[in-house]
């Protein structure tokens, strides 16, 4: 069963390349770590959502903002919880034009 969020998270990623896999994430105050990337890819958001009701990014950079990158990982909240497949989304600027914003997208389990 897949299960859509869309909710804030806070990434930590590996060290050493250009754009490293996030290697943790902290989701409702647990942290969850990555023990495989599984996927990774870009993908346009649902524009017609944001067309209609902006929020504050897409109002300040216009529609350009609509695509952002997706990790499809396999985590776990800790060595005896099991594991599930997460889809992480990172716009690649924030509205500073320097930070990069993550949220979960998609839970399955």
């Amino acid at each position: 069963m897949v299960r859509r969020y869309e909710e804030s998270i806070e990434v930590r990623a590996g060290v050493g390349v250009q754009d490293p896999p996030p290697s943790a994430f902290l989701w409702r105050g647990r942290l969850y770590i990555v023990r495989d990337v599984i996927g990774h890819w870009r993908e346009r958001k649902a524009w017609w959502r944001e067309a209609l009701d902006p929020d504050e990014e897409t109002a300040a950079r216009g529609l350009d903002c609509l695509e952002h990158e997706v990790w499809r990982v396999e985590a776990s909240a800790g060595r005896l919880a099991g594991t599930g497949v997460y889809d992480l989304g990172m716009n690649d600027l924030g509205m500073n034009g320097l930070a990069r914003s993550w949220r979960l997208l998609r839970v399955a389990d």
